[in-house]
């Protein structure tokens, strides 16, 4: 009976993370609806702390993977870093930072105007994240559906950054696309649903990083595995 008290301990304890994420998302969305639009500006737009907190939450997540995980998984799971790197990076602007124009628009690779060797690093650059992004879903998407159906923690928590990805990009954009159907939400509006959307964003790498604390547990009395291979 102890034993069996202390695993549910620690089952409960594994979710107070992902618990901890979802109210401190839902502190930052009222804060936005209930703030003034200056704060909300100041909170959320460029260079914000919002926006700060997103690329330094990816560079952590990154930075646990590295940690936990030994260096027989790193060199099989590669991918995962590369794909953490690269969700920072496109936070930071990268995409369109240091080039002529950001690197997701198709003008980008058929401008005049653009070097030929600023396109070749950018295809360079696509065709890494690409293959990493590819070669993970080919790898894990058993894995992760059957993780989900056994509500495994860390399928879990790649689940909560996927839907907050899809919840994200239904935002961005969302006064220029009502625009579009007739609908003005006006400038307040505008302010608010922007805020909210670099809100979700910051759930982004936050629940990615619960997914990582969820998948290398750390060393307990009924439980001193850490940095397996998996």
């Amino acid at each position: 009976m102890p034993h069996a008290a202390s695993a549910s301990f620690r089952s409960e304890a594994s979710y107070r993370p992902f618990l901890l994420v979802g109210l401190f998302i839902l502190a930052l969305v009222g804060s936005v609806l209930l703030g003034s639009e200056r704060f909300v500006q100041t909170l959320t737009g460029e260079g914000g702390a919002v926006e700060t907190l997103s690329a330094a939450g990816y560079l952590v997540a990154a930075a646990m993977l590295v940690r936990e995980a030994n260096q027989q998984f790193l060199k099989t799971h590669f991918y995962f870093v590369v794909i953490l790197l690269a969700l920072c990076m496109r936070e930071l602007d990268f995409h369109n930072l240091m080039t002529t124009m950001s690197i997701t628009k198709t003008s980008f690779y058929v401008s005049g105007d653009v070097p030929l060797l600023e396109k070749l690093a950018a295809v360079v650059a696509l065709v890494t994240v690409g293959a990493a992004v590819v070669i993970a879903g080919l790898r894990h998407a058993r894995q992760f559906i059957a993780g989900l159906r056994g509500l495994h923690l860390p399928a879990v928590g790649v689940l909560a950054a996927g839907l907050s990805i899809i919840a994200a990009k239904t935002l961005d954009g969302l006064p220029r696309k009502l625009e579009g159907l007739g609908i003005d939400l006006g400038a307040s509006a505008a302010v608010v649903s922007t805020g909210i959307e670099e809100v979700i964003e910051l759930g982004i790498p936050l629940f990615l990083m619960c997914a990582v604390l969820a998948f290398f547990p750390r060393r307990h009395p009924q439980n001193p595995e850490r940095g397996v291979s998996r």
